[in-house]
């Protein structure tokens, strides 16, 4: 924090750019605005804006970007207040339907590694699912990955068992059945 009879150059984050990022003035603290400020969620949404105005490669590339910034749900720490709910639902909404395109279009497309790579994110920040479990068995089949593939199954038969006392869809299940007679082969 720099007040403002200060003549100290160093900053809070240890250097000595001659900005503070946290100012004193007149009785009041305030943020610096002559510093340049990164906001993640600005990020998200100008990807998200872009991909929408974008078309083929250029599209996937800006829901990659999209994709790839979000982490998990909005300030999870103070997830009980209304407006950090609500920005929390648009985020998460706008990521799955994100990753949903973009595991389409990277199927489609044959790249295969990034399909893989996008569905194990989506699946690690939200478990349950299932279409991105059935893009990440598709792509395991592709890559000749079968060993892998028989065991993401078996992992997501559990955890939808366990959870929901249910077990994967057909689709699912046919996937698994494919891999079992691929691999027999």
């Amino acid at each position: 924090v720099q007040h403002e009879d200060s003549d100290d150059d160093s900053d809070e984050t240890g250097k000595d750019s001659g900005k503070k990022m946290i100012y004193y003035k007149s009785g009041a603290y305030g943020w610096n605005d002559e510093l340049e400020c990164v906001v993640d969620t600005e990020q998200f949404e100008i990807a998200l804006q872009n991909a929408e105005k974008a078309d083929g490669d250029k599209k996937l590339d800006y829901l990659l970007q999209a994709i790839h910034l979000y982490e998990g749900d909005f300030l999870q720490k103070n997830g009980n207040e209304p407006w950090i709910m609500q920005l929390s639902s648009r985020y998460k909404t706008a990521f799955l339907q994100a990753a949903s395109q973009a595991t389409e279009m990277l199927y489609e497309s044959e790249r295969y590694s990034e399909l893989l790579n996008v569905c194990r994110h989506v699946i690690k920040l939200n478990p349950y699912e299932e279409e991105f479990y059935l893009y990440l068995l598709k792509g395991l089949i592709k890559t000749q990955q079968l060993d892998k593939a028989q065991e993401a199954y078996h992992q997501i038969s559990e955890l939808f068992y366990r959870q929901f006392g249910i077990t994967p869809s057909d689709e699912l299940t046919a996937l698994y059945k494919e891999v079992v007679e691929t691999s027999h082969m």
